[in-house]
């Protein structure tokens, strides 16, 4: 064997591996390749490579006066097995070819690191896909694969002559679960509910899972309406049988459904998925009287008799939010109202009657005045600092397209966007979905301020608020308004103003009509304040006239008036239960505000006092038993009743603050 050859054949199989590699199906037509292009340069007689001392592969057949050359083939950095040569005898005492010899051995192990290589990609790649298609929990299609699809199935659909049914399906009783039994419970249930749609979801259907506990999912194929809603009958009733969670409990899990259907609805893809969210949005309205559990699709209904009368008559009237310390006022709430006529329509009376499409018109209209209005304070310059405004969203309104919407009506206003406040009611059920946290952090993204609006109304879990990015809690105005008729009600207040601070948000509590509630409400230190004790709502015309007349009164630093002084009896109460080091007092009578009230006002002699040292001795008594000392703090309060005339409290009595 001349050298020319053995340098022909070294050149030969060190640049040909990568080309092998590239092609080979598996490991086994790598290594039969690699024996052929060795073979294939007429030097050897036969090649082998054997693995853990069996033969792997061999081409070629070796003579009877061929000798062996053995060289070791490296895999990943270990010994993997052996690359053999038969070639004559003489050849093979030549030191380059066995030098040649030992570098195909490496050549093929670096092959075979190589193809490794490769095939590890390869397989990360088809993960990598799939998990950009799929839900990293279920198993199931994520949003993306599903809406990828789905003009595909409309077309389908369209050929065939068949109905095409978009449906969206919530989890009604998912949050408790999750709140009780611990996200591990809620991710078994979500992994047993996405198998048992499986099984009913496939061949011409679709499902997907598009975060928390909502699915999108399709099904293709039907002619009927029936047959349709047989199956989701069927289907329901089998997805609504009892799942074993992990701690052992069986739990029973309903859902809600909103529908639509192609062709009857002409919409695109992304129109169907909407049309099923309001169907869905529906549904969960209806939950508690509602016979069946999906909702279908209504297209809009004909246009109210305000239709026409939302742009030409729409009103917006500003009531102040007030600091409740300072006195100044912080911002402003609108309040929309529609002119019918020579009447002026309050919100009751017009909005139950508009369609989704009208509260949308409705809603934009309302924004446009308010960046106009705020536009016209800034240049009239008279408050203190910029005032921002908060007004209403209904949040079946939280759409992609109506949060672009909102945004640029705001950049071409060129009002900065944490000037506005959007008001989403707490009773809507909507919140409660997961869909609702992101819409509102994108929102936030966008420097706009969230509150919820009438806090209490409704119940709402701890855990579910925490995760909404709220920047302000509005106490529900009817617990404010019956204070004075149950000032016990003021415990509400303090608790929800503890939650708001620990949320790290302000608390306004609005619907304050009395100077004793406000009396009562700075005396507790309450954020913000917004009712008729300052002002009733009013055009910007008379608001620009109210804000230059306003004068700011500070809280005081004694309560005013026997609520004021209950209100900090409460307070003082709290405190000492909670962290009673922090009174220094040990919750002794002759510490507490209203002793000091009753004291300054001459009322030592009354039936109140002497209730309310029998209280605090009791208090004292039981170590802070709250539920052991109610019998003591009805009596209190009907002593409080009982001397509130003489103390000036008149529960009935509105005081509008003039300018």
């Amino acid at each position: 064997m001349d050298t020319d050859a053995r340098l022909r054949a070294l050149f030969y199989t060190v640049l040909q591996p990568p080309d092998l590699v590239l092609a080979a199906a598996d490991e086994a037509t790598l290594v039969q390749q690699f024996l052929q292009h060795i073979l294939g340069q007429g030097v050897f007689h036969a090649a082998a490579v054997w693995h853990q001392r069996q033969p792997m592969r061999q081409e070629g057949a070796p003579q009877p006066e061929s000798v062996v050359l053995v060289s070791t083939i490296r895999r990943g950095g270990q010994r993997w097995g052996t690359l053999r040569i038969w070639m004559n005898a003489a050849a093979s005492a030549d030191s380059a070819v066995q030098d040649l010899v030992r570098w195909a051995g490496a050549v093929l192990g670096q092959s075979f690191d190589l193809w490794d290589t490769r095939h590890h990609l390869e397989e990360e790649a088809v993960r990598q896909r799939y998990r950009a298609s799929h839900d990293d929990l279920t198993g199931l299609e994520n949003r993306a694969a599903f809406l990828a699809a789905l003009p595909a199935m409309l077309t389908q659909a369209h050929q065939d002559q068949t109905l095409l049914v978009v449906g969206m399906l919530d989890l009604d009783d998912f949050k408790p679960v999750n709140d009780t039994h611990g996200h591990g419970a809620g991710d078994q249930l979500l992994r047993d509910w996405s198998h048992r749609l499986l099984t009913w979801m496939h061949g011409p259907h679709r499902v997907a899972r598009i975060g928390g506990d909502e699915f999108l999912f399709v099904l293709g194929g039907f002619t009927q309406f029936a047959a349709v809603e047989t199956f989701l009958q069927d289907c329901l009733t089998d997805l609504t049988e009892p799942v074993v969670l992990p701690d052992g409990e069986s739990v029973c899990v309903h859902a809600s459904v909103g529908l639509t259907v192609a062709p009857e609805d002409g919409s695109d893809p992304d129109g169907l998925i909407r049309h099923a969210d309001w169907a869905l949005y529906r549904s969960k309205e209806t939950k508690a009287h509602r016979d069946r559990v999906w909702t279908w699709y209504q297209p809009p209904a004909a246009p109210s008799r305000f239709h026409a009368a939302i742009p030409q008559h729409l009103r917006v009237h500003y009531q102040p939010i007030v600091d409740g310390q300072t006195g100044t006022v912080q911002s402003l709430e609108a309040l929309v109202r529609l002119q019918d006529g020579a009447r002026l329509l309050s919100p009751i009376q017009f909005l139950p009657q508009l369609s989704p499409q009208e509260l949308e018109t409705l809603t934009f209209g309302v924004l446009d005045h308010v960046l106009r209005d705020i536009q016209q304070l800034d240049v009239w310059g008279h408050t203190p600092q910029p005032l921002s405004v908060a007004l209403n969203l209904e949040p079946s309104m939280l759409s992609p397209a109506c949060i672009d919407h909102i945004g640029e009506q705001v950049r071409q206003a060129r009002v900065q966007p944490d000037r506005i406040t959007l008001e989403l009611l707490e009773t809507s059920d909507f919140l409660s979905r997961d869909l609702a946290k992101s819409q509102l952090q994108i929102l936030k993204a966008r420097q706009f301020q969230l509150a919820l609006d009438d806090v209490g109304s409704a119940y709402s879990s701890l855990l579910r608020i925490k995760e909404l990015p709220i920047d302000t809690f509005k106490l529900d105005q009817a617990f404010v308004r019956h204070i004075p008729d149950d000032p016990d009600d003021l415990l509400f207040v303090i608790s929800i103003q503890t939650l708001a601070r620990g949320f790290q948000a302000h608390f306004v509590a609005e619907g304050v009509e009395t100077l004793e509630i406000l009396d009562a409400l700075q005396v507790l230190g309450v954020d913000r304040i917004q009712g008729y004790v300052f002002a009733k709502p009013m055009p910007l015309t008379e608001l620009l006239h109210w804000l230059q007349a306003f004068t700011p009164q500070p809280a005081g630093t004694q309560p005013r008036s026997l609520l004021g002084a209950y209100a900090a009896h409460l307070a003082y109460q709290f405190l000492d239960r909670v962290l009673p080091r922090a009174t220094g007092s040990h919750g002794r009578a002759e510490a507490c505000p209203l002793t000091h009230y009753l004291r300054d006002r001459g009322f030592m002699q009354t039936d109140l006092a002497r209730e309310h040292d029998h209280y605090h001795a009791h208090w004292e008594s039981v170590t802070r038993d709250a539920q052991a000392s109610a019998p003591m703090k009805g009596a209190l309060l009907a002593g409080m009743r009982e001397l509130a005339p003489a103390a000036g409290m008149h529960t009935n009595a509105v005081a509008h603050a003039k300018p």
